[in-house]
């Protein structure tokens, strides 16, 4: 099972960027409601979905001036919509600092990941349980070239309880006052050893937000599907007695997204079956 917390760093995006950020983490929870898979009894109900989505952002206080993390939605329990979107609708929306993008050499400190990657918010989300993996998705306009001690520890640590971190930069018109590629190059150097680490470069239109919810949704839809069982019964025997065939059916490595992709081995085996799409036959077990 995957818990996905998203980390927004309102310091850095825009009201026009962070309202169309918005609309994708509502869209990808909407996503996420109506996909609560059936319950394996048969019956046509249910079963209850569990909440693996958080969302936290990062602001400077207007008193102390301080970086702060604050949660807006912890994973408690079973997934409530209603209550997600009421968090994501409630962001602050004058965090924004249009002086924080120019700013030279930007700490990972600035992040505060180490106050997510601990016991008290990330790590007790899910309870304890060894069949949960962890993933923090960072999102900012702002490159953070230096890598301080305290947040590399807390990341290794975090490799090690099976966390990965994922940073999306998110480039926006204001980008052109620093060196971008040089500060990214810099910054993947800094995570370069470590293997739970990543980084992804976006242009945030409209395309590219849509491409990212499909993202995120997949990764929260792997853990939902069941396999489909399926059994052959043939009119003349296969093997002496043998003339059935148990397996599981389950989709195409090569995922279709957006667009049919022509395959040729895959029209032919269309043709002469009278199916769209090919299927792989995964754990065959002959049966009497």
């Amino acid at each position: 099972m995957v818990l996905i917390c998203f980390v927004l760093d309102l310091r850095s995006l825009s009201p026009p960027l962070l309202r169309d950020l918005k609309q994708s983490m509502l869209q990808l929870a909407n996503f996420y409601a109506i996909s609560s898979p059936t319950s394996s009894t048969g019956s046509s109900r249910s079963k209850p979905l569990l909440d693996r989505i958080g969302l936290c952002y990062v602001l400077k206080s207007r008193i102390s001036r301080a970086d702060e993390l604050k949660v807006a939605y912890s994973p408690r329990g079973n997934f409530n919509l209603r209550d997600f979107h009421h968090a994501v609708n409630n962001l602050p929306s004058d965090a924004f600092l249009p002086d924080f993008n120019g700013s030279a050499a930007l700490c990972c400190s600035d992040l505060k990941l180490c106050s997510i990657l601990n016991d008290k918010v990330l790590y007790s989300w899910g309870g304890h349980s060894k069949d949960i993996t962890r993933k923090v998705i960072l999102i900012s306009s702002s490159i953070f070239e230096t890598l301080d001690s305290a947040t590399k520890k807390a990341l290794m640590d975090a490799a090690d309880n099976c966390v990965s971190v994922e940073f999306v930069f998110l480039e926006q018109n204001s980008s052109h006052l620093v060196d971008t590629p040089g500060s990214i190059n810099k910054f993947l150097k800094q995570i370069g050893d470590l293997e739970n680490c990543s980084f992804q470069n976006y242009i945030p239109d409209s395309h590219a937000l849509s491409g990212l919810v499909k993202k995120w949704f997949q990764e929260l839809k792997e853990d939902l599907e069941e396999q489909l069982q399926a059994r052959f019964v043939f009119k003349s025997n296969l093997l002496g007695s043998m003339n059935q065939i148990s397996c599981n059916l389950c989709k195409s490595f090569n995922q279709i997204i957006d667009e049919f992709v022509p395959c040729k081995k895959a029209q032919n085996w269309s043709n002469r079956t009278g199916l769209a799409l090919p299927i792989c036959i995964m754990g065959i077990a002959a049966e009497d």
